[in-house]
């Protein structure tokens, strides 16, 4: 794919792996890091990052090896899961913190009359990680719906942060 030549009207060529923790291979990061510039757009589909760690061989530098790769991929979209431990983590790491106001509000009462308001700014993470239990899984129990945090690098959505939640519609068969 990146050894034919490019010019301007060469078409890209797709890369789409599902199930694909069961073909990444450790030096695929170096070709992600070279593959837009060749016109090589990839999608690789995983149910979570704990099959990536057990294909890639565990240990110590594995978990390293696939957060490196993951980098390489401009955009990631994170639907329902259940992976609390490392996928909704790293999806809610990735998207990031905000600081949020919190008032408080006081009123005593006594020999006079007392009231007070606070207000304080606290960083938290915008999307919890037990967030992505909830999104919708689609079918028609969620009425044809798929909810998703979609997180893009270089792109910021109207809101001017880098993640946007979404619905996806499925068709009804």
């Amino acid at each position: 794919m990146e050894r034919r030549t490019i010019n301007d009207y060469s078409r890209p060529v797709f890369l789409w792996a599902d199930e694909a923790h069961n073909f990444l291979h450790e030096h695929d990061t170096d070709f992600q890091t070279t593959a837009r510039e060749s016109r090589v757009a990839t999608v690789y589909i995983s149910q979570n990052l704990s099959n990536y760690f057990a294909n890639m061989g565990g240990g110590n530098k594995t978990e390293h090896k696939v957060k490196s790769f993951l980098g390489t991929l401009a955009t990631k979209i994170f639907h329902a899961n259940a992976d609390n431990a490392d996928t909704n983590r790293y999806a809610s790491d990735l998207i990031g913190e905000a600081y949020r106001k919190e008032e408080s509000r006081g009123t005593s009462l006594g020999e006079s009359i007392g009231m007070s308001y606070n207000e304080s700014f606290k960083l938290v993470k915008m999307v919890r990680p037990e967030e992505f239990v909830k999104l919708k899984s689609g079918g028609p129990r969620n009425n044809y719906k798929v909810e998703a945090y979609i997180h893009c690098q270089a792109l910021a959505f109207p809101s001017g942060f880098h993640h946007q939640q979404v619905i996806f519609q499925q068709t009804k068969k």
